[in-house]
């Protein structure tokens, strides 16, 4: 994904912070969440969901 991101970023004009703020919240509001999932050998599965504008830091 990151590296999509800098492909994407390399191939546009110059913007404005203003620009790319819209631009963020335009692919923001594209998905309501996001949601991880993690699979165990002993099939138990932990599942969290999260805020497409949620700051991962407690992670």
């Amino acid at each position: 994904m990151r590296s999509y991101r800098n492909e994407w970023a390399e191939n546009q004009p110059l913007q404005t912070s203003t620009m790319r703020s819209e631009a963020r919240h335009k692919s923001y509001s594209k998905y309501c969440r996001a949601i991880i999932q993690f699979h165990w050998v002993d099939n138990l599965i932990v599942q969290a969901c999260f805020l497409p504008t949620e700051k991962g830091l407690f992670l």
